[in-house]
């Protein structure tokens, strides 16, 4: 049975055994960037606990099969905006399609709760761009930037 619920605390293990399929997936260690599983659960921790912070999980039974997490913060160019920042979005391969659109919807109504008023931000790992770029148009999301990374 599938459903989305918000993080808890007892969750962080799950959350970052996710972490580890995202990372294998994405590359990040490849590019210089390894995960360090302490590190990652006290950032998910301080999103929890943060008034302003949102974790959502797509849940399986008891097996976190994705979730999505950011904050809402003023907008460092204009404090009048208020926008959500994810932190990482992230649903295994064989849980994609309808039940990752519902994980975004219940974020963005998350994000409005907590006082976004104008825009989420959310990143695209290359490889899934081509997969999913339509439907983030189709969302009313707009391309702006890409990011590049290099091990130093």
């Amino acid at each position: 049975m599938m459903f989305i619920r918000e993080a808890l605390i007892n969750d962080l293990d799950g959350i970052t055994d996710c972490a580890e399929r995202f990372f294998a997936y994405a590359k990040y260690t490849e590019s210089g960037l390894p995960l360090d599983r302490d590190s990652f659960k006290s950032m998910v921790k301080g999103v929890i606990e943060n008034e302003n912070g949102i974790v959502l999980l797509l849940m399986d039974k008891l097996y976190v099969a994705g979730g999505i997490a950011g904050s809402v913060l003023p907008w460092g160019f204009n404090k009048s905006i208020r926008f959500c920042h994810e932190l990482f979005y992230w649903v295994d391969e064989k849980y994609r399609g309808r039940k990752s659109l519902e994980l975004l919807t219940e974020y963005e109504k998350k994000a409005m709760s907590l006082g976004a008023n104008k825009s989420v931000m959310i990143s695209v790992n290359t490889d899934l761009k081509d997969k999913v770029n339509g439907l983030y148009k189709r969302m009313g999301y707009v391309e702006n930037e890409q990011q590049f990374i290099k091990a130093l």
